[in-house]
């Protein structure tokens, strides 16, 4: 799973090597709690909503759960 850019301002791009059409797409602030979950679309996620600070990605695909961090500008 490749997340960039990192830091991002309002578009974060995901990809993979598996297949992530409807794939859900959840992202976590640093308390763990859930500010965004929606269905990954053409690659790229709008985050433009979010306040700057650090996140965890989490993408929910045919292939299992992946994770990644990223950090909002």
């Amino acid at each position: 799973l490749l997340v960039f850019p990192n830091p991002a301002e309002d578009l974060l791009n995901i990809t993979t090597d598996a297949d992530l059409s409807n794939s859900v797409v959840s992202v976590f602030d640093v308390a763990g709690q859930r500010v965004l979950t929606t269905t990954l679309r053409n690659g790229q996620l709008d985050i433009s909503a979010l306040n700057s600070g650090l996140y965890l990605l989490q993408v929910q695909g045919q292939n299992g759960t992946q994770q990644r961090k990223f950090t909002k500008r």
